[in-house]
């Protein structure tokens, strides 16, 4: 997924209709920016959606819905997401409640890996 692609997702007006579709595990990654151990501690604390199970066999594929994605997302810029350290220069806290100011702080750090 591009940023284009998850800019576009994350800033759809709310209420606005979204057509679910599955997102699999090498989507979602790319579109949480989240690998997939700190997906399974949120899901397991209730911060995260807990994917579907495709098929009751030992090798089926989890999927989430799009539309739970975007909601958590648009959830994760309205809230605040730990302590924050007193030194901003050195922190990746944000407590911005702006949609842009949480893309803008997301394409900052993946700039710098």
């Amino acid at each position: 997924m591009t940023d284009k692609q998850r800019t576009d997702l994350l800033t759809i007006p709310p209420g606005a209709v979204i057509y679910d579709r599955l997102v699999y595990e090498k989507e979602c990654k790319a579109y949480t920016g989240l690998c997939r151990m700190t997906r399974l501690r949120m899901e397991k604390a209730g911060t995260f959606p807990v994917p579907r199970r495709l098929d009751d066999t030992k090798t089926a594929k989890n999927a989430w819905l799009l539309s739970e994605l975007v909601a958590w997302a648009r959830s994760w810029a309205r809230v605040d997401h730990g302590p924050d350290t007193g030194d901003e220069g050195t922190s990746d806290y944000v407590a911005s409640t702006s949609t842009e100011e949480m893309l803008r702080h997301m394409n900052e750090i993946l700039a710098d890996m």
